[in-house]
């Protein structure tokens, strides 16, 4: 299994092979193998997603230790502590917050423009 390094365990299911959804160790969609127990924040069938409040930054590898950092989203100006987490997730910035009306920012801790009074952005 390619586990990108996150995950000792694995196990062959033949649906995941059939449908192409596991990656080799080339980058080929071919085989079944699927990772158990993702480490460092990881998920995925090959551990190569960031779980939930996490995100892997631009050009950070699935193969690096500790890909995935905290999305870090404000609590008064971001509708969850979820972020994009990768390419594949949106045409937004990895990273970037879902942010409430009123405020702005990468974390959604400022207030946009035409609103004032962090943290509650008027």
């Amino acid at each position: 299994c390619n586990c990108h390094n996150k995950a000792e365990d694995c196990y062959y299911n033949q649906s995941i092979a059939d449908q192409k959804r596991s990656m080799d160790i080339h980058g080929q969609y071919i085989g079944g193998g699927v990772c158990l127990n993702c480490t460092q924040h990881t998920t995925g069938i090959n551990c190569e997603m960031c779980a939930d409040g996490y995100f892997r930054p631009h050009k950070v590898s699935p193969y690096e230790d500790h890909p995935c950092y905290p999305c870090g989203c404000d609590l008064f100006g971001s509708l969850s502590s979820d972020c994009v987490k990768d390419e594949h997730h949106s045409d937004s910035q990895r990273g970037q917050c879902q942010c409430r009306e009123g405020y702005t920012g990468e974390k959604c801790d400022r207030c946009a423009f035409g609103y004032r009074g962090y943290p509650n952005c008027l």
